[in-house]
């Protein structure tokens, strides 16, 4: 016990600004993790317990940078265990995420991908984290950059369009909809609403950065009626039903 101790300190006094840091990281991620579970309901799970077929799964981590690849693991296990034949993403950026679907899924998946048009940006910026505004400023050249060269690039359609307004019902349904838009409750509502409304019988709906507080309050909402979990990387939320009937984890 005496030298984890040890280190510690030792770590603490040669990077004292780092270690500051990274406990204050700890604090906020543990604080976040407790509103989710006894405020909004959240239950806190490794993903492979909604199906134990996801822990065996085989995915190509590493397609792409810009994307976490624990969050990548989750959610390309999801898209293979679904044998997704259309995805949908809200949230292009980079296209790290899009990437890596695209790698983990058959010939003959879609995946369509929205991105918001930076002509309109200004003008719902003000209702957006400021953040948010700041990656929405990516040059609109550099969207989706991730897959524009991968051999897979062919099953990737981008759109282009606020989802506060976007119409998905002519796409629809998905068999795996992953939402990493606006993080602003409006967005974050409504991109759930459209979610489930879009979402196949069989088929898992996946949110980015669940810790996020108006990420939280939207979920906990829609957690009352319905099984939404949030997974081990602390960041992913997801709901999977099968024939229209959700997965609960008991």
């Amino acid at each position: 016990m005496l030298k984890p101790a040890l280190d510690l300190a030792t770590l603490f006094i040669r990077h004292p600004a780092w270690s500051m840091s990274a406990a204050a990281r700890g604090l906020a991620s543990a604080r976040a993790e407790g509103t989710a579970r006894y405020k909004y309901g959240l239950r806190h799970v490794y993903h492979h317990r909604l199906d134990p077929r996801l822990e065996r799964l085989a995915v190509e981590i590493g397609a792409a940078s810009y994307v976490d690849h624990l969050k990548a693991l989750i959610v390309t296990r999801f898209c293979k265990l679904l044998n997704a034949k259309r995805v949908l993403e809200i949230g292009t950026f980079r296209g790290g995420m899009t990437a890596h679907i695209a790698r983990n899924t058959s010939a003959v998946c879609q995946i369509f991908t929205l991105d918001l048009p930076r002509a309109i940006l200004n003008s719902v910026a003000a209702a957006m984290f400021p953040s948010d505004v700041d990656l929405a400023r990516l040059d609109e050249r550099l969207v989706g950059i991730e897959w524009h060269t991968i051999p897979e690039r062919h099953k990737i359609q981008q759109l282009w369009g606020d989802s506060m307004s976007y119409d998905f019902s002519a796409l629809s349904p998905f068999e795996v909809i992953y939402i990493d838009g606006s993080h602003a409750e409006p967005w974050v509502q409504k991109d759930t609403e459209n979610a489930f409304k879009a979402l196949a019988p069989t088929g898992a709906i996946l949110w980015d950065d669940a810790l996020w507080s108006d990420v939280q309050r939207v979920l906990g909402r829609f957690a009352r009626g319905r099984p939404i979990y949030l997974f081990e990387d602390d960041q992913t939320a997801g709901y999977l039903q099968f024939e229209g009937k959700p997965v609960q984890v008991t």
